[in-house]
C-alpha cells in the first residue's frame, strides 16, 4: 500500500499509540503531521522517521494543547496554509493516573477530575469539531479517536479516565451519525 498524496494529522504522536501509528503512515509515503504539546517531544522521532524512509514526504510539526480552543485555532489555520487537504485525523492524545496517584471519588479533587476530562474527552470533541469543517468541504476522511477498554467499564480508583473514556466512545459515535452524509468515517479504536 502506498499513500503517497495523502495526508494524516496524529495529535499524541509522540509516544505510545501515536508513535506508532506515525511510523506505519511514514512507512506507507504519507505525509504525516506530528502533533503534541511541544515539538521537542517530536524532534527525535522526525529523525527516526526520515532516515526509516527518507523517500517519503518530511514529517510535519506542530505544537498544540488539543484542549485549548485558541491552541486548535492556530492548529487549524497553520494547517490550512500548508495543506490542501486531510485524509486523516487521529487522536491518540490521552492523559491517566497510574500508581499512587489512583485514588477513590471521594477523594478526587475537582482539579484532577477536570484535568482528565479536558484532556481526553474535552480535547478529542476540540480536535473533532476543529477539522470537521474541513473534511466537510472535501467530501471526505476518516477521524480515529483512541479511548480505551476502560471506556466500556468502569473500574475502581480510575473514575475521571474511565468517565471520559466512556464519553469519547458516545462522542464518536454522534459524530458519525452527524457526518456520515459528508463522506466522513468515524472509528473509535479501544485498546
Amino acid at each position: 500500500m502506498n499513500l503517497r498524496g495523502s495526508v494524516y494529522l496524529v495529535a499524541g504522536a509522540s509516544g505510545g499509540i501515536g508513535k506508532s501509528l506515525s511510523t506505519l503512515l511514514h512507512s506507507l509515503n504519507a505525509t504525516v503531521v506530528l502533533v503534541d504539546l511541544s515539538t521537542e517531544s517530536l524532534v527525535d522521532l522526525v529523525d527516526d522517521l526520515s532516515k526509516s524512509n527518507p523517500n517519503a514526504p518530511k514529517p510535519q510539526v506542530f505544537a498544540a494543547d488539543i484542549s485549548s480552543e485558541s491552541s486548535l485555532k492556530d492548529l487549524t489555520t497553520w494547517y490550512s496554509a500548508h495543506f490542501q487537504h486531510i485524509n486523516g485525523l487521529i487522536n491518540c492524545v490521552g492523559l491517566l493516573r497510574t500508581g499512587e496517584s489512583l485514588k477513590p471519588i471521594s477523594e478526587t479533587s475537582l482539579s484532577e477530575w477536570e484535568t482528565i476530562i479536558n484532556v481526553n474527552l474535552t480535547g478529542t470533541f476540540l480536535l473533532n469539531r476543529a477539522f470537521i469543517p474541513i473534511m466537510q468541504k472535501q467530501r471526505f476522511g476518516d477521524i480515529i479517536n483512541i479511548s480505551s477498554v476502560s471506556g466500556t467499564q468502569g473500574r475502581a480508583f480510575d473514575g475521571p479516565y474511565c468517565s471520559s473514556k466512556f464519553g469519547i466512545i458516545g462522542l464518536s459515535e454522534s459524530i458519525a451519525a452527524e457526518v456520515s452524509s459528508s463522506g466522513i468515517r468515524v472509528q473509535c479504536l479501544l485498546p
